[in-house]
């Protein structure tokens, strides 16, 4: 039986048998320079602080990892793993990935996340009354809808 172990905790647990020959039928396919395997089995503790993963993720129960294929794409290592139809696969295009495990056969993409905007800056422009301390009269909605001051 083989082990893999968390990178966190160091604790261990018995890899899938079937997850193993996954990664063996996608080395062979192409592995000529090995396969990188960037996250396998993870604690509950490791899991928790991965930024986007499942709260129930197969990698908790050694039945997944997310690999890298030097020399191919993430896209080319996604398409033919969805042909072997062996379970999981997640595609994250913009981090360069795939995410491979042995449950149930689906496929996801996660795509780019949001670009991070600056904050809008202040406005230097015309300064209300309520600013320039003057109150503004309230407003009144009347029953066609429109709104008017009151003075």
């Amino acid at each position: 039986s083989h082990f893999v172990r968390c990178s966190l905790t160091g604790k261990e647990t018995p890899v899938a048998v079937k997850l193993v020959e996954l990664l063996d039928a996608m080395e062979d396919k192409f592995g000529k320079r090995g396969l990188i395997l960037l996250s396998g089995y993870r604690t509950p503790k490791l899991n928790s602080r991965v930024p986007g993963a499942a709260k129930h993720s197969l990698h908790m129960l050694g039945w997944a990892a997310d690999i890298k294929i030097p020399g191919y794409s993430s896209t080319k290592v996604k398409a033919y793993a969805r042909k072997l139809k062996a379970g999981g696969v997640g595609y994250y295009p913009y981090k360069g990935f795939t995410h491979l495990d042995v449950g149930n056969p689906r496929y996801w993409m996660v795509s780019r996340p949001p670009r991070r905007h600056k904050p809008a800056r202040k406005s230097q422009g015309r300064k209300t009354a309520a600013v320039r301390g003057r109150a503004s009269p309230p407003k009144t909605v009347s029953k066609q809808g429109t709104v008017k001051r009151r003075s």
